[in-house]
């Protein structure tokens, strides 16, 4: 954990805790399909405020409030494979930078592969997914 900043010096707790139980995220979206080559790419960029910095899935809490950049980027290819059948692979990336609690920085990678057929009355498909994540610089698979 990083606590470089005095007690005090957040600007969210001069101000009163306005944010006491809330996350607060701004995203600058940016999605693109480049053109009908199956190809497409997407970055978000933005920051947010969370009152009580956590990871769920880990059951790990901070009881403090931290303020974080986030970045994500991902890139798809979609390919039929005839009338009825088609192929998608994804990559996608995730980066979290807090302020204070580099301890709660994450990272993640993820891959996909999906396969769908159409049936008529229903679709058929089978999907894979990896993950890679890194929580405060440590893998976890």
């Amino acid at each position: 954990m990083n606590r470089n900043r005095p007690h005090g010096s957040n600007p969210i707790e001069r101000h009163g805790r306005r944010f006491t139980a809330a996350v607060v995220t701004a995203l600058m979206p940016y999605g693109a399909a480049l053109g009908d080559s199956g190809l497409s790419a997407n970055l978000e960029l933005g920051a947010r405020y969370d009152s009580n910095v956590a990871v769920i899935d880990l059951d790990r809490s901070s009881g403090e409030g931290d303020f974080a950049a986030l970045l994500a980027a991902g890139i798809g290819y979609e390919q039929p494979l005839g009338e009825k059948t088609s192929v998608k692979v994804g990559y996608n990336f995730g980066q979290s930078l807090h302020a204070d609690f580099d301890d709660f920085d994450l990272q993640t990678h993820r891959g996909s592969i999906d396969a769908r057929f159409d049936a008529g009355v229903a679709t058929l498909g089978t999907s894979y997914q990896y993950v890679h994540a890194r929580l405060a610089r440590k893998s976890h698979r």
